[in-house]
């Protein structure tokens, strides 16, 4: 089935791009350094690099359009001519052998300027070569600007043509304007065409798919055609024309009989017959429509006779109206048959069809006279057939073979269920019941039946009942052991309210970890602290008096004491001259006392050995990386653009 894809080529550029694209590709894709100092065959390689490069990418792309264009010698008949009449053969032809002639002249270009390189002596004359090359080039690009535009064009129109099988059974529906050919279309198909009262509202060949009989047809919706010579016919009126001469398909002629579309029924008449050619070989329904608005029967004699002279020049005649959609299913079913039939019959006409019908007949021999002639089998297989002797069989064997066809008679209803029954009394097994039971035994002489209990149902339920009655009796019994005292009430309600305040005082804590809390609100008591700093090995007389120090001369966050008033710590006082002086001195938070946090937070030398040891390693890691402490985050450019952007010319330079 030929399918056109017309929606998969690739879009055409303008002159100006395909310059652009061309240009800087073979700037980006070749070498761009080149000096005099170079051997010449060196430079003479550099510049024949370019031109066949700059040549091989204007061959490619134009290739590409000239290989994506379809052409119209090629095409099916259909979609030659519909090509014809949108675009213009010659106009198409002639876009298409120009982009050919600037193949064929681009690629002279290439090999004329690669000879003539071949023979320059000096990078300066290399690099005009190149130049001229180009330019020639990109000068045969540039002429071809209209050529482009117009298949760009022609391109995009041909994205938008509905995909059309010139081969698979088709329905088209014809006639003149604004006789109701989309709305059959949108009963249909379901196409979902735009349907206006005015004529030529489709402009262009519209397509939708039925099914019918399992298979898929084609509807094409063309537009209307008017009654005048084919010279003076328009773009939208070739287009059905174009579609009802090569298409094979059933042709359905609509005729509006109330003339509500602008023509007498005498001017649809005279189209008919002006487009009877087109119609040659192919089945044809005559379809009278809006007959809702005026009946048949309410038409003039005169009407009535030309109706009737263009049924007999039809294969089939139908009355529909849109309103009545059961007469366009009518329609459809003998329209799709009645092609269907015709497709047959052409199949079968001709030596073609005298080919495939012999191939179909079969001979059915007939009876000559009543003598009978039996099969006659040769002496040798005679012979074979007397030396066989068959094997004895025994009473098992044939005891199962006569139980085989008894139960096969029963089966089919020959024999009664008594007579097979007594079969089984012939039966050898070790318990005589063991004949008349309708499962055998599966393991150790039993089978399933011997496991069924008829008295499950009862036993289930009792056995529900008792479970019932002692969960009664164990939520009882429960109840009364589980009555608490009046003592071990007391005690249970104090160990709630502990865990009450555990949890509350659990909650306090983890809301209140990372806030600041006085020693006095956390609950710490002096003592501690003094024991805790002494087990540090700090000295508490020491951190008393700089603790001191420290407040007398910032500002202090808590409830500290003022105006030399001091609560008396670690059985120290403050003397009088420390009093006045913290009291004249003003309060700053920038002055603080610079003390030794060697001695004070290490005091043991050990500790302070260790810290430097410490302190050391970190600091050989940072020198290690070139800085000069944590701090020091610095990152030289390692290739700065300044100093290294750019090309460098002929010549020689200090710097670029």
């Amino acid at each position: 089935m030929p399918l056109y894809t017309f929606k998969k080529i690739t879009p055409v550029p303008t002159s100006n791009e395909l310059q652009d694209v061309v240009l800087s590709g073979t700037n980006k894709h070749t070498p761009t350094v080149v000096h005099k100092q170079y051997a010449i065959h060196r430079i003479r390689a550099f510049y024949m690099r370019k031109v066949k490069y700059c040549s091989q990418s204007y061959h490619d792309k134009l290739a590409l359009i000239l290989d994506e264009f379809p052409l119209l010698d090629d095409l099916h008949p259909f979609y030659g001519d519909l090509l014809n009449v949108l675009y213009d053969r010659d106009h198409y032809k002639l876009a298409l052998a120009q982009l050919s002639i600037a193949k064929k002249l681009i690629d002279s270009i290439g090999t004329e300027y690669c000879k003539y390189l071949k023979y320059a002596d000096s990078l300066y004359r290399c690099k005009q070569l190149k130049r001229a090359a180009l330019g020639r080039m990109t000068s045969v690009i540039k002429q071809q600007s209209a050529s482009l535009a117009y298949l760009e064009q022609v391109r995009q129109h041909l994205g938008r043509l509905p995909s059309i099988d010139p081969v698979s059974k088709s329905l088209i529906l014809a006639g003149f304007p604004n006789v109701g050919k989309s709305s059959l279309m949108n009963v249909i198909t379901n196409a979902n065409v735009d349907v206006q009262p005015y004529a030529f509202t489709t402009k262009s060949l519209f397509i939708g798919h039925t099914d019918f009989n399992y298979t898929q047809w084609q509807v094409i919706d063309t537009p209307g055609i008017l009654d005048h010579p084919l010279e003076e016919r328009n773009v939208i009126e070739m287009q059905s024309i174009t579609a009802l001469a090569h298409l094979p398909c059933c042709v359905l002629y609509l005729m509006d009989v109330s003339g509500s579309c602008g023509y007498t029924i005498q001017q649809q008449a005279q189209l008919f017959k002006t487009m009877r050619p087109l119609f040659s070989q192919k089945p044809v329904v005559l379809v009278l429509n809006k007959i809702d608005i005026c009946p048949i029967n309410q038409l003039e004699e005169e009407e009535r006779k030309i109706i009737e002279e263009i049924k007999g020049m039809s294969t089939l005649c139908c009355e529909c109206s849109c309103y009545k959609p059961e007469l366009y299913g009518e329609l459809k079913t003998k329209a799709c048959g009645l092609l269907k039939e015709t497709v047959a019959q052409d199949r079968f006409s001709g030596k073609k069809g005298e080919l495939l019908l012999n191939k179909l007949r079969v001979t059915m021999p007939k009876k000559r006279d009543d003598i009978a002639r039996p099969a006659v089998a040769a002496p040798v297989i005679k012979e074979m057939e007397t030396d066989e002797i068959e094997p004895e069989m025994t009473q098992c064997q044939k005891e199962l073979i006569k139980y085989q066809h008894d139960f096969e008679a029963y089966e089919r209803g020959e024999i009664p269920w008594s007579e097979y029954m007594k079969e089984r009394e012939k039966y050898i097994l070790d318990n005589d019941e063991w004949r008349y039971d309708v499962i055998p035994e599966i393991v150790d002489g039993m089978n399933i039946a011997d496991y069924v209990d008829p008295d499950i149902e009862k036993k289930l339920e009792e056995l529900e009942k008792e479970e019932q009655e002692q969960l009664l009796t164990a939520t009882m019994e429960f109840d009364d052991s589980m009555k608490l005292s009046e003592e071990d009430q007391k005690l249970y309600e104090e160990i709630v309210e502990a865990q009450g305040v555990l949890k509350a005082v659990s909650k306090a804590k983890k809301g209140n970890e990372n806030n600041r809390i006085e020693n006095m609100t956390r609950g710490r008591s002096r003592n501690e602290l003094k024991e805790h700093l002494e087990d540090l090995g700090i000295d508490t007389e020491t951190a008393h008096e700089t603790s001191k120090l420290a407040k007398s001369k910032s500002r202090s966050r808590t409830k500290s004491v003022k105006r030399g008033r001091d609560v008396p710590f670690m059985e120290e006082e403050e003397t009088d001259d420390k009093r006045g002086r913290s009291n004249s001195r003003k309060r700053s938070r920038s002055n603080s006392l610079i003390r030794k946090g060697e001695e004070h937070s290490m005091p043991r030398q050990e500790m302070r050995d260790k810290a430097e040891r410490l302190r050391r390693k970190a600091i050989d890691a940072l020198h290690r990386q070139s800085r000069t402490g944590e701090s020091d985050r610095k990152h030289d450019i390692e290739r700065p653009k300044w100093l290294l952007a750019g090309k460098r010319t002929a010549g020689t330079h200090d710097w670029r």
